[in-house]
């Protein structure tokens, strides 16, 4: 998880490290609420600190109940 979120850092790995968080937030109990909470919060911050067009497209994400599902629309 520590690479992916370093990953948000930088442009070129922006888009693979969205989509790797995605991957681990979305697999069965893999994460627990508290890590899944941590993922979208920093995925939260970088899209509401760049500029639309970085991923080429606006990024929306939400948790939904129960499974704690992160929803990317691109």
């Amino acid at each position: 998880m520590g690479i992916l979120v370093t990953g948000l850092k930088a442009q070129s790995s922006l888009r693979p490290a969205i989509e790797g968080l995605n991957g681990l937030v979305t697999t069965p109990d893999l994460l627990d609420d508290q890590e899944i909470g941590f993922v979208v919060q920093k995925v939260n911050d970088v899209i509401s600190s760049q500029e639309e067009g970085v991923l080429g497209a606006r990024c929306s994400f939400s948790l939904l109940p129960p499974g704690f599902s992160l929803i990317i629309s691109l």
